[in-house]
């Protein structure tokens, strides 16, 4: 949760409304809430919420922007379980825009085969573990780690220009695993893969100290730096909680992620979009925080054009910095600017 010293009804109405235009490009859609897997870390374990995603409401979003977006990202609950996952993906090529799904594997196998995702362009897969005993206890569903890796090397095989990516949660749980999930990825040829530090303030990191998280991640870049091999380590992964060991120690006191350090950019590129509530948001991080309502509006002809959550972009541009604690290191990245989306719209 954004936490300032002014309430939280106040944020948006103290706000100064920067006045220039920035059209986003990248769309995140939260296609569903209900999953088959039962992540430890996410609201929608197990969930069999019946919300499903229309055709109409993308094809709504896709003439709201209006040629702007270069991609759309469909996201859950597991995107996978859509029975229309493959019109979707078709309108989104069709428009002439990039897809991207993120899911845990599950069903990905069976979709390849059937010829449903033949218009995907990237798929995220999450893995939270090296083995199949470890990464299934993390995600509470037997049989999971089998299966995506019967997805990732469909996918290959099948229709090999679909960039694969990895997203590893990490926490307590997987953080001495960091070495022996690259190698694997390795191994699997991945493309991408992107790391997620878990809060330090909901005591997902156990008793670690932040001098054996220093010592751990310098043990880790060291065995990147010694070993190479095609995986593309996306943002500041390799830094999770700091670029530096002094701001390692800094957010460790402070309970909180690494965050943009002067103002975060990622608000002008980026609208997530949750449907079934009809509310977006200029952070994709944003929604996942309690009390984070007051950085929304609903979809509108104006939705995903620039012009969109001035206020809210505003306010998250100049004080999201200082006040986000539960930035990503993708995240963090592009707010930098480091990220460019213009030569390499996947880099995010």
């Amino acid at each position: 949760m954004i936490k300032t010293e002014k309430p939280q009804e106040l944020y948006i109405s103290s706000a100064r409304v920067n006045a220039s235009i920035n059209k986003p490009k990248i769309a995140i859609i939260r296609v569903l809430e209900a999953c088959n897997a039962g992540c430890f870390m996410c609201a929608f374990a197990f969930s069999k919420d019946n919300y499903r995603f229309e055709r109409d409401k993308l094809k709504e979003i896709i003439s709201n922007g209006n040629g702007a977006l270069k991609v759309i990202r469909l996201t859950g609950g597991e995107p996978l379980l859509l029975d229309n996952i493959s019109d979707l993906l078709h309108d989104i090529k069709e428009a002439g825009i990039s897809s991207s799904i993120i899911s845990n594997g599950w069903y990905l196998s069976e979709k390849t085969r059937k010829n449903e995702l033949k218009h995907l362009d990237q798929i995220i897969i999450s893995i939270d573990g090296p083995t199949a005993e470890k990464h299934n206890k993390f995600r509470r569903l037997p049989g999971l780690f089998e299966k995506l890796l019967a997805g990732i090397r469909a996918i290959k095989f099948h229709q090999p220009r679909t960039l694969i990516r990895v997203n590893t949660v990490v926490g307590h749980h997987n953080f001495h695993l960091l070495r022996e999930i690259y190698d694997m990825l390795g191994a699997e040829g991945i493309n991408q893969w992107s790391l997620i530090p878990l809060k330090r303030s909901e005591g997902t990191w156990g008793r670690m100290t932040v001098e054996e998280i220093i010592k751990t991640m310098s043990a880790f870049n060291q065995w990147v730096h010694d070993h190479p091999n095609n995986v593309k380590i996306l943002g500041y992964g390799l830094k999770l909680y700091g670029r530096t060991d002094e701001e390692i120690r800094d957010n460790w006191l402070k309970s909180r992620n690494m965050a943009p350090q002067k103002q975060c950019q990622l608000v002008d590129l980026v609208r997530y979009y949750v449907p079934k509530e009809d509310t977006i948001f200029p952070c994709n991080c944003v929604p996942h925080r309690s009390g984070s309502i007051n950085f929304s509006e609903g979809l509108t002809p104006e939705s995903f054009n620039g012009s969109d959550l001035a206020e809210a972009r505003s306010w998250l541009r100049n004080n999201g910095p200082k006040q986000c604690k539960g930035c990503e290191p993708i995240n963090a990245a592009l707010g930098d600017g480091v990220i460019d989306l213009e030569t390499d719209i996947f880099g995010f």
